[in-house]
């Protein structure tokens, strides 16, 4: 069997993941030709399907409950099915394909163990002689304002049997205590199973990024193919405006995800997010500055290990008042 590299984007969630997907997939047939292959089986965009595969048996994601994939069983037959389908698509790409790119932003959210983290990579390395990890890392107050569009959206975050005010969402989700947020504690995680000199982490910053864009800065981290004729795209995955969270926390609120009017909040959520796309204004100074310093000594340690920098690596920027 032909062992490729793969190059495995992990996020972090609110980095552009659903641009580069969109991107990988709308350009795949030019990828192709320069012998760098996107895989169907797990996601056609994102890649989910492998980190459901790495959970911890009894863990069971929103994705199993949305499918009906409710038992021990069920989640075992799941996972061979992903075994097969990886090895039947690999074993179908042509010979000139040498370079493979996995990309999916759960892989961040999902696994937080490094028992998972290590289940992936043994599945990986099957089929791979070279893996590189990519992600994109944001200064979390900048995160967390995104995230909560995201957690309206989706409709998949409650508190006292509703979904909480921004306040009450920083109060509780928004510490270095949650996985999700925590990056230093994350990039360990991956590197003490793939190798720290296999983690590339940049920063999620249009001063940062190559050609100061972001998927110019993706592909060059992904073995630097030719993209003059890739097709361009314009943002995706846009979050809403402060009227538009608004409507969303009230449809969700009498309209809960998970039950029999699932339907009815589906639709209404994506009436709302056509009309009332927009960049909310929800963090103040005060906000911001709690944020920022809570998070402090885990940033600089993430800017001395990652960035090879003293000084945080995330540039204080407080929003204007008024």
């Amino acid at each position: 069997m032909i062992k490729r590299k793969l190059y495995l984007h992990i996020g972090m969630e609110k980095t552009g993941s659903t641009s580069i997907q969109e991107s990988l997939f709308i350009n795949r047939e030019n990828l192709l030709r320069q012998g760098i292959a996107t895989l169907d089986c797990c996601g056609l965009k994102n890649s989910r399907k492998f980190s459901l595969y790495a959970l911890e048996q009894g863990t069971f994601d929103d994705f199993f409950i949305e499918n009906s994939i409710l038992t021990e069983a069920q989640r075992r037959t799941f996972d061979r099915t992903i075994e097969d389908d990886l090895q039947l698509e690999i074993s179908c790409l042509p010979e000139n394909i040498h370079t493979v790119i996995i990309s999916s932003e759960h892989l961040h959210s999902r696994l937080k163990k490094i028992t998972e983290i290590s289940r992936l990579y043994t599945f990986l390395t099957k089929y791979f002689e070279n893996i590189e990890v990519l992600c994109y890392v944001r200064e979390q107050s900048l995160v967390a304002v995104s995230w909560y569009s995201t957690i309206i959206k989706s409709g998949n975050i409650r508190h006292k049997n509703r979904v909480p005010n921004f306040y009450e969402y920083l109060e509780i989700w928004c510490k270095k205590e949650n996985h999700y947020f925590n990056y230093i504690r994350i990039l360990e995680k991956w590197s003490s199973v793939f190798g720290k000199n296999r983690v590339n982490v940049r920063l999620f910053d249009k001063s940062a990024f190559y050609k100061s864009n972001l998927l110019d800065d993706f592909y060059k981290l992904a073995g630097e193919p030719y993209t003059e004729n890739f097709i361009r795209l314009s943002p995706k995955n846009e979050s809403l405006s402060n009227f538009g969270l608004l409507l969303g926390r009230i449809v969700n609120d009498i309209f809960p995800r998970f039950t029999p009017y699932s339907g009815i909040r589906y639709r209404l959520i994506n009436l709302i997010e056509f009309l009332y796309r927009g960049s909310p204004k929800l963090i103040d100074k005060k906000m911001y500055d709690t944020v920022y310093n809570h998070f402090l000594d885990e940033n600089k340690k993430l800017s001395i290990e990652y960035f090879g920098v003293n000084e945080n690596v995330f540039e204080y920027k407080p929003p204007e008042q008024g």
